[in-house]
């Protein structure tokens, strides 16, 4: 069977008297997605990409996102939370200016575009599939900062 957060490319060929038969062409793994989960005017998320991707279990890994901040942010929360096949495996909460400092910025963190990049790894024994993170953020007047969901692929070698 193929692993989760794959897809299979079918074709659709003609076998007579007007039937077709769909025919197993191709396998790619998917690539990872992000989209917006809410319209807040503190910050707009303007691209977020991995390297590589799809993710390879066991092996090291890099997100880059860049941010448009409308205002600084001194303070506030992040929160993310892990699904995989929707069932919730981890959460975190960290504290703004923590979060920032992982991601090599200071804080405060100054309006205007911002660009982040976080390296880490992931298990050799991570299941292979999608996983979907959710990361919010409060500012340091406890309002809507953020929102974005994060849908990464793992692969096996």
């Amino acid at each position: 069977m193929y692993p989760l957060g794959s897809e299979m490319i079918w074709k659709v060929i003609p076998v007579g008297d007007g039937h077709t038969k769909d025919v197993f062409a191709n396998f790619v793994p998917l690539k990872s997605s992000w989209g917006n989960c809410s319209s807040t005017k503190v910050s707009t998320v303007l691209s977020i990409t991995s390297d590589p991707d799809p993710l390879v279990r066991g092996s090291s890994f890099t997100i880059y996102a860049k941010v448009r901040l409308a205002q600084e942010l001194s303070g506030g929360k992040l929160y993310a939370t892990i699904r995989y096949m929707g069932v919730k495996i981890g959460a975190s909460e960290y504290s703004l200016c923590d979060a920032a400092s992982m991601a090599g910025l200071s804080c405060p963190v100054a309006s205007g575009l911002q660009e982040v990049m976080i390296t880490s790894s992931i298990s050799s024994s991570a299941p292979t599939g999608t996983y979907t993170i959710k990361i919010t953020a409060t500012d340091q007047y406890d309002q809507d900062a953020a929102c974005v969901k994060v849908y990464i692929n793992v692969i096996s070698q």
